[in-house]
């Protein structure tokens, strides 16, 4: 294992035993439709803000949706299989064209952009690496944006850690100093919208024990399935449950 990011650890947390099958036996499961919306719903967003720093200005929420169809195509091409399960691709489609522009027009106008993808690597055993959506600037200190898509509002204090392991990264590697941390969360309902919210940002010594446990799991080679009989260890909500329940026999 030569790196960890917040989204490993996440799924670490959640259950080891997921992670493992994922990242040290490498099995891929097909992304559901929703993924394939969320990445390219982010190259869209992310978009306006480069071009917002580079010109000075925004471009047309058209310009973005362009962005949006021709990422939305690229990741189908780049994924051998997909998992569309109930969702219909030109549903899809539509929906994240009508989040770019909804964006675009109300929320971004409002975000003065300071760096876009901002990368780090984090010094731990294992490094922590990643990129940063979104560091705005808000007058003597700086925001952490995230960019998530979502069925359903709210539930975004489960992104505080996440958004430590940012401010370590910010503090540290770029010098900068945090105030806030928000998640745009583009809601991908039948009536999109945007929800604008603030989350916590967990601690510094926090985050230090929850990394350095999980490395210690990862170097003890201890991988303990998780959750059992919730419903994190479902069918429905685990892509690893049938693997994993069958080599439990």
């Amino acid at each position: 294992m030569d790196h960890l990011s917040a989204t490993q650890i996440n799924m670490f947390l959640r259950c080891e035993r997921q992670w493992y099958y994922r990242y040290v036996q490498g099995i891929r499961i097909p992304p559901p439709g929703a993924v394939i919306l969320g990445g390219a719903y982010h190259d869209g967003v992310e978009h306006a803000y480069r071009v917002r720093m580079e010109e000075g200005e925004l471009p047309s929420a058209e310009d973005c949706q362009d962005v949006f169809r021709a990422a939305f195509d690229q990741h189908i091409e780049e994924e051998e299989e997909i998992d569309w399960g109930d969702d219909h691709p030109g549903v899809l489609i539509d929906r994240g064209v009508e989040l770019v522009k909804l964006y675009v027009d109300n929320v971004a106008p409002q975000v003065d952009p300071v760096a876009v993808e901002a990368g780090f690597s984090l010094p731990y055993e294992i490094p922590v690496i990643g990129f940063i959506d979104l560091v705005a600037d808000e007058g003597g200190s700086k925001s952490i944006i995230e960019h998530k898509t979502s069925r359903r509002r709210g539930g975004l204090d489960r992104y505080g850690l996440q958004m430590g392991i940012y401010r370590i990264a910010l503090e540290k590697d770029w010098g900068l100093s945090v105030g806030e941390a928000r998640v745009h969360q583009a809601l991908t309902t039948a009536k999109p919208d945007i929800n604008v919210e603030s989350v916590p940002i967990e601690t510094e010594p926090m985050i230090d024990l929850v990394v350095g446990t999980m490395i210690q799991k990862i170097n003890l080679g201890i991988f303990a399935p998780t959750g059992v009989g919730t419903w994190a260890c479902s069918e429905k909500w685990c892509g690893y449950y049938g693997l994993c329940h069958e080599r439990r026999k």
